[in-house]
């Protein structure tokens, strides 16, 4: 990223990387802000992903060790498992 932000600079000039760098009008795609904020995956994501990861490995995995009590809905492409409850509404945020 210093390489890209120093040949930036060489071609545009400081005022050009202090805009970029502040995102001064909306300059920078906003495709590239949601790639590199700092965010932390949902919950939700969170699961899928682990849940993905552990079919693919054959592991028998279940969230349920991430209930807290509340109930999460079911996966798309995930078969229910009887001993986790579901409910409408969506994971817990």
């Amino acid at each position: 990223m210093m390489d890209a932000r120093e040949q930036l600079f060489l071609k545009f000039g400081k005022p050009f990387i202090d805009k970029a760098m502040e995102n001064m009008g909306d300059c920078v795609n906003p495709r590239v802000v949601s790639k590199l904020s700092i965010a932390t995956p949902s919950s939700v994501l969170v699961v899928q992903y682990m849940t993905e990861i552990a079919s693919f490995f054959n592991v028998n995995w279940h969230p349920t060790a991430f209930d807290d009590g509340l109930s999460l809905p079911p996966i798309p492409g995930i078969p229910a498992d009887p001993a986790f409850p579901t409910v409408p509404g969506g994971y817990p945020t």
